[in-house]
């Protein structure tokens, strides 16, 4: 009859009792053994007396105490040889001992293509990093893990040649051996990184009025023509500035990246704002432009209390009323490329806040609500500094001729783009002429519009 305990076990003592019927049916030769692989067992405690068991009666216990407790094992085996009569006969056995303490296993982290799992050593049970060392993802073994430690903390990692599916959850399976030869296994998840599917870096400029009730905000009409015609509001009760993120709140806090968040412009301690508060009757706008990486449906969130209205590309995409904080997610198809974004907040009393997220990537599905699925949503970069523009682009044939008069005599090299995000540099040589720089290029066959641009 055999054992198998969730961790390897030092044995100090057991107890055993006998059946309660025919006393012929005690074991006489017996023994307990333990093992730690399920297969070779070693003797721990051997009985063997052929005249009588150690037993004086039925459904009687007997209390064996070992002179020294044993070795650490996983399973224990209690094993009989003989017994006084032709059948075998016990009541129960319990043992009792010290699990040994194995190194506990960590989280597992993950990185575009690497998973990481980290072992902690125990008192007693120290990963030996130059034994075997073995990791599963999703049941199959990878290879290979490497292993590193450092102080009392075992890492096992593996790096996988392409990258995980973006936002995927990974079962991980780390396998290492102790110092005292014993396994330490577990299984662990883990859900792969989602990948930005933004060009962010810029900022939105974001129109922020507080008529504190003349006139309330009390819906999107009205807050809309009090944002584009804030003539009666005091100078002072208004403000427009750039912004980050779109990612505010006055007394309620969001449920995601929350130490990112800021006072409302106006109430913003960098704007000579008193911070936050318990404020009523404001609003704010924030315009700009998006760039989305991947064509696809993108997927928003918008928190807020109060309402919202949300617009891209001059379509809107979503809205809410007055309301406590709360989420309303939201979906688009867009193209690859740079897309108007408006966004008006309104707050009417009570709790105040809002912030808007983006789910990292494109889905057909939801994507799960989560901190890992969504960041805050920031506007596209600004556009580098122009110091020489092209003169013109004459069409010749089949070919363009683009010039231009550079203001710093230098190596220049013609570039084409279909998006205004991907450019590819193209082969076509410069002439140089009196000053002046030219290109012929080639029409891009079938292609209803090109961007070029001319880079040292």
């Amino acid at each position: 009859m055999d054992v198998k305990f969730r961790g390897p076990v030092s044995l100090r003592h057991f107890t055993i009792t006998s059946g309660n019927d025919a006393r012929d049916r005690e074991p006489l030769v017996w023994q307990i053994a333990g093992s730690n692989n399920g297969v070779a067992y070693t003797p721990i405690f051997v009985q063997n007396d052929l005249t009588k068991s150690i037993w004086t009666d039925t459904d009687q216990v007997a209390k064996v105490t070992l002179p020294i407790p044993s070795p650490n094992y996983r399973y224990l085996r209690f094993q009989v040889s003989v017994t006084a009569g032709p059948l075998h006969q016990l009541g129960e056995i319990e043992y009792f001992g010290d699990f040994a303490g194995l190194p506990s296993i960590g989280k597992a982290t993950a990185t575009t293509n690497t998973v990481s799992v980290t072992i902690t050593d125990s008192a007693t049970g120290i990963v030996d990093v130059t034994k075997p060392r073995s990791m599963k993802i999703g049941g199959l073994a990878v290879t290979p893990v490497t292993i590193a430690k450092v102080a009392d903390v075992t890492t096992l990692s593996y790096t996988s040649p392409t990258a995980f599916t973006p936002g995927v959850l990974l079962s991980v399976e780390p396998s290492v051996t102790t110092v005292a030869g014993l396994p330490v296994t577990g299984v662990r998840t883990v859900r792969a990184p989602y990948a930005s599917n933004i060009n962010g870096g810029g900022t939105f400029v974001t129109q922020h009025i507080y008529p504190n009730g003349n006139p309330q905000m009390n819906d999107a009409d009205g807050v809309l023509a009090a944002l584009e015609d804030p003539s009666a509001i005091p100078a002072e009760d208004q403000l427009t500035t750039t912004t980050q993120y779109i990612h505010f709140n006055d007394n309620v806090g969001a449920p995601w990246h929350e130490p990112l968040s800021k006072p409302f412009p106006l109430f913003d301690p960098d704007n000579g704002g008193s911070g936050p508060g318990d404020r009523n009757d404001f609003a704010i706008r924030s315009k700009g432009k998006i760039s989305i990486k991947n064509a696809g449906k993108c997927w928003f969130i918008c928190n807020s209390d109060d309402g919202f209205v949300l617009k891209i590309d001059d379509v809107e995409i979503g809205r809410a009323g007055n309301r406590g904080r709360g989420n309303t997610v939201m979906s688009v198809d867009l193209k690859a490329g740079l897309h108007d974004f408006d966004f008006i907040f309104w707050e009417r009393g009570g709790g105040a806040g809002c912030t808007v997220y983006v789910h990292m990537g494109v889905s057909e599905n939801a994507p799960p609500e989560s901190a890992e699925s969504y960041e805050l949503l920031q506007a596209a970069p600004a556009p580098a500094a122009v110091t020489d523009v092209i003169t013109s682009i004459t069409p010749s044939g089949n070919n363009l001729v683009i010039a231009f008069t550079p203001t710093v005599p230098a190596a220049y090299k013609l570039s084409r783009s279909l998006n205004m995000l991907t450019w590819t540099t193209l082969g076509d040589v410069a002439v140089i002429a009196g000053g002046n720089i030219t290109f012929t290029t080639p029409k891009p066959a079938g292609e209803p519009r090109a961007y070029y641009r001319i880079v040292k």
